[in-house]
């Protein structure tokens, strides 16, 4: 049980940092100051199109 547990976690916490690492180089966040809604929409978008381009 704790093996599948874990085993389910590791897999989020690779999606989680491959998105960070593509974010970061993006670098369109850096000096971006707004609301939470605008930068969530523009994460998102970033995500998308990263996701099609490969």
């Amino acid at each position: 049980m704790e093996t599948t547990r874990n085993c389910s976690h590791a897999k989020f916490r690779c999606v989680g940092g491959l998105a960070m690492a593509v974010l970061k180089a993006w670098r369109i966040l850096r000096k971006r100051r707004g609301g939470t809604n605008l930068i969530t929409g523009i994460v998102m978008t970033i995500l998308v199109l990263h996701h099609i381009s490969t």
